[in-house]
């Protein structure tokens, strides 16, 4: 683990990579919008003269040439996570990506968090939608946030610090390559360790995985909670069926009642008002309408 000061990040020697621009085109509903998101986005990159590569996106995401308009049949959905989650695991060397989504509608986008490349291109802030004057309408990674129109895609110095990528002027604190080995007993520490496998787990039985592991280690993340209980039987029952999923024994979630005694007296004083209302001695009768 290691902490960078924002004055020592201004001494690191930047990471000379170049931008990768992935067009993320709206494959769901006709084949004739899915034609026009095709041309819009090809105009864009050849006025740009940018390095580009197109993805036909629907309910999954496969990518097109841009040399031939391919025959798309609709299939619903624009599952946009899936798409960036294929596209993070394949950049090439030596690039970063910058994701444009061409859609008329961003409501139909899955969104995908930063916490899948932070650690790889802190160069990229967020993802952009293009739109028809060419602008483009900027939404964090974090929160997908949607920010003021811009006329070209932000972009952060990545800094090299110890052959891992770092971004921008603030101070931050790390998990280097060399200490994801295992976890260290300290929790503060592991916490991070967590963090760092979590960001780099693009598959999804890679964050299976690590939420298993944040159950195992007991420590919190955006994935997983713990439920504060009542009493020492209801801890040990939840114990002993997370061991059992944990172990493989279970891959159901199991209905389970536990004792209650209180919500006994409640429920028999909702079952005796009830009572009264229906029979007309707990309430008085409503006046008639005129």
């Amino acid at each position: 683990m290691a902490e960078i000061p924002s004055e020592y990040k201004k001494t690191l020697p930047s990471i000379e990579r170049e931008p990768l621009y992935y067009f993320l085109l709206d494959a769901g509903e006709s084949e004739d919008v899915y034609v026009k998101h095709f041309e819009r986005a090809k105009q864009y990159a050849k006025e740009r003269s940018i390095d580009s590569r197109y993805y036909a996106v629907s309910y999954q995401a496969k990518q097109v040439t841009d040399a031939v308009m391919p025959a798309v049949q609709p299939k619903g959905g624009f599952n946009t996570a899936y798409a960036m989650s294929e596209i993070f695991t394949s950049v090439p060397e030596g690039y970063f990506p910058i994701v444009l989504l061409v859609t008329e509608n961003m409501n139909r986008a899955v969104p995908l968090e930063k916490t899948r490349m932070i650690t790889a291109y802190p160069e990229v802030d967020c993802y952009y939608r293009l739109n028809d004057d060419s602008s483009l309408t900027p939404y964090r990674f974090s929160d997908s946030e949607r920010l003021r129109d811009v006329a070209a895609p932000f972009i952060i110095n990545a800094l090299n610090y110890n052959g891992t990528a770092v971004g921008g002027e603030k101070s931050e604190t790390i998990i280097t390559g060399a200490e994801l080995a295992g976890y260290t007993g300290n929790q503060y520490t592991d916490a991070f360790i967590l963090q760092r496998n979590t960001f780099l787990a693009y598959t999804n039985d890679a964050q299976i995985y690590f939420i298993k592991d944040s159950i195992k280690q007991r420590i919190l993340t955006k994935n997983t909670a713990f439920i504060v209980m009542e009493t020492k039987e209801q801890e040990d029952l939840l114990l002993s069926l997370q061991e059992q999923f944990l172990s493989g024994q279970s891959t159901e979630t199991p209905a389970v009642m536990m004792s209650e005694p209180a919500w006994a007296a409640v429920i028999a004083v909702l079952v005796i008002l009830l009572m009264l209302v229906m029979t007309g001695k707990g309430m008085r009768k409503p006046p008639a309408l005129n």
